[in-house]
């Protein structure tokens, strides 16, 4: 599937969720920087997408190269230490520790989570 019909799919799919008040699964999208896809959409994603569900991780080389709707980011400096930044808190913290996964353990770690629910999610009963 080519990017932008990726990113269309999502479109379509925070509008039509937007227009139903319910718990949907979650989905993350990984964006490279320099991903072949208008940065606009990816934006309009990253803003609109989190309320129902659908959040972006952007990869970029340095912070001044991510969105300003990337409200959480971590920094990996040249020194090797990485800190957490919280732009709505105005706040950033040390990142103590960061393990790094393999792709399967990465994958068998998805399908693990993938059958959690919010047991905090409000029902709506219709």
């Amino acid at each position: 599937m080519p990017v932008s019909a990726l990113v269309s799919a999502l479109e379509e799919l925070v509008d039509a969720r937007k227009k139903h008040k319910s718990s949907f699964p979650t989905i993350i999208l990984i964006v490279e920087d320099d991903a072949p896809v208008e940065r606009g959409r990816l934006v309009s994603l990253a803003e609109d997408g989190p309320e129902v569900g659908v959040h972006l991780l952007w990869l970029a080389d340095t912070q001044a190269q991510l969105p300003a709707a990337c409200r959480v980011f971590l920094v990996n400096d040249q020194d090797g230490a990485i800190t957490a930044g919280f732009v709505d808190l105005e706040y950033s913290a040390p990142v103590n520790r960061v393990e790094s996964l393999t792709s399967v353990m990465a994958t068998d770690l998805a399908r693990q989570l993938s059958p959690i629910e919010d047991a905090g999610a409000p029902v709506i009963d219709q």
